[in-house]
């Protein structure tokens, strides 16, 4: 017993010590800052469409497919499915990203491709995901009187593909995750929060394991996310074979997982 209270203290003090570490990284931030875009979306008529057109499966070939079918809010809007499967049952070479802080990102996707939400909004009906192109979503919110109404309200025109980006955008950006009780054990350094196994988990994550090297347990030095741990180096690796062969890639170069030409999907 005396010897676990000994090891007990001493991961403490070491945890301590990374926690007082993180916390002096965390002050050179002023926190979230939200972009002026993003503040009145956070509730306002603008996401509210947003939501609607996320949810809404009409917006696909078939009627059975909408955004929240890759992104799901009961898996922190990400895809449970080891690939994720387009409106016509085609399967994909990738799952679909959890959209959780994804407003925060400088660049999305796997491979870095769009620089903002606005810009990924298009590439589902673009690329045949959702079974239509943009402009057959276009013309469907156009025939209908609700949507004729939500976007005089939100945006004070008629529904347009450019319009659909914007309010897609703003409902995801308010998909921002809470404070977890890890946050508050960094902030206040307060070892006792954590069991002794979970303290011993984030001594190895951060120390010997090195997984904190990339899944930075620090705010990143990116003025969206100024404040927030997003368990990232906004950088792109190909950690399929093993660390000890990550080959880092350059975002938007049209590369898979591993630094090789994208084939065409």
């Amino acid at each position: 017993m005396k010897h676990w209270i000994q090891a007990l203290a001493l991961a403490a003090m070491a945890f301590i010590a990374v926690a007082q570490e993180h916390h002096s990284v965390a002050q050179k931030f002023s926190g979230f800052e939200p972009d002026a875009d993003v503040e009145q979306s956070l509730g306002g008529p603008l996401s509210l469409l947003g939501e609607k057109l996320f949810h809404d499966t009409r917006l696909s070939g078939t009627g059975g497919t909408a955004c929240a079918s890759c992104h799901e809010p009961n898996y922190a809007f990400a895809d449970p499915r080891q690939v994720s499967q387009s409106d016509g049952g085609q399967l994909g070479r990738r799952n679909a990203p959890s959209l959780i802080n994804a407003g925060l990102l400088p660049v999305l996707m796997w491979d870095g491709r769009f620089r903002s939400l606005e810009q990924q909004a298009f590439s589902p009906f673009a690329r045949g995901e959702m079974g239509i192109d943009i402009f057959e979503a276009e013309r469907r919110l156009n025939s209908d009187p609700k949507y004729l109404h939500l976007f005089r309200v939100a945006l004070n025109s008629r529904p347009s593909a450019n319009g659909m980006a914007i309010a897609l955008a703003a409902y995801q950006r308010t998909l921002i995750s809470g404070e977890s009780r890890f946050d508050r054990l960094i902030r206040n350094s307060e070892a006792d929060t954590f069991t002794f196994l979970e303290l011993d988990g984030f001594l190895l994550f951060e120390r010997k394991a090195g997984c904190s090297n990339c899944h930075l347990t620090r705010a990143p030095v990116n003025h969206r996310a100024s404040g927030l741990r997003l368990f990232t180096d906004l950088g792109f690796h190909c950690g399929i074979r093993g660390i000890a062969d990550r080959i880092p890639t350059q975002a938007g170069q049209g590369s898979d997982d591993c630094g090789q030409p994208l084939k065409a999907a």
